[in-house]
């Protein structure tokens, strides 16, 4: 029969995993709350460059402080190298997750769900093509279909449509970020 007081290889690698977990959500809560600052208060012009630079400088800092108390839980010591190595991922997500949710294709979803918010109607979301007209609309000749909106002028109405895309997959790109690089930096 085991010992409960003694710390086995399978109750380290679930510490290591839930630790990882539980880093990850702080690191995305912490990035949340800058996004929406620098949704709030940064102009368009510098928004883009703020994203671009202090997102990645900010979740690498957050990681490697993360990543050095996760050490500590799991291993019991803090190896600097170790946590700094674990924290590179943390930045390469974030810019992912940017890239992702610069794409106009994959901000109509999070777009989507969102809009009813802020407008009253159930319109279609749809991205400005270089035709204004419907395409589906044109092939049958009537005007039978649910009304577009296009993403631009819903954004340029409500801003916080554009934040809700950045918070949605710069969170969730993070998390696996913080966990790949927990993973990376517990290993005792």
């Amino acid at each position: 029969m085991s010992n409960p007081d003694t710390m086995s290889s399978t109750n380290v690698t679930n510490t290591a995993s839930s630790t990882g977990l539980y880093m990850g959500a702080a690191e995305a809560v912490i990035l949340f709350i800058i996004i929406i600052l620098l949704f709030k208060f940064a102009d368009d012009t510098i928004r883009g460059k703020l994203l671009w630079i202090l997102l990645p400088i900010l979740a690498f800092v957050i990681s490697t402080g993360l990543n050095v108390g996760s050490q500590y839980i799991v291993c019991g010591a803090i190896n600097g190298k170790k946590a700094l190595m674990g924290a590179i991922s943390s930045p390469i997500a974030v810019l992912v997750g940017l890239a992702i949710s610069s794409v106009d294709y994959c901000r109509i979803p999070v777009a989507s769900v969102f809009a009813p918010l802020f407008t009253e109607s159930s319109k279609n979301i749809v991205k400005r093509s270089t035709n204004s007209t419907n395409s589906k609309n044109t092939k049958r000749g009537n005007s039978c279909c649910t009304q577009e909106a296009f993403l631009t002028d819903l954004e340029d109405k409500y801003p916080l449509l554009k934040m809700f895309s950045y918070i949605f997959y710069i969170s969730f790109s993070v998390m696996f970020g913080s966990i790949i690089g927990t993973g990376v930096a517990t290993v005792c």
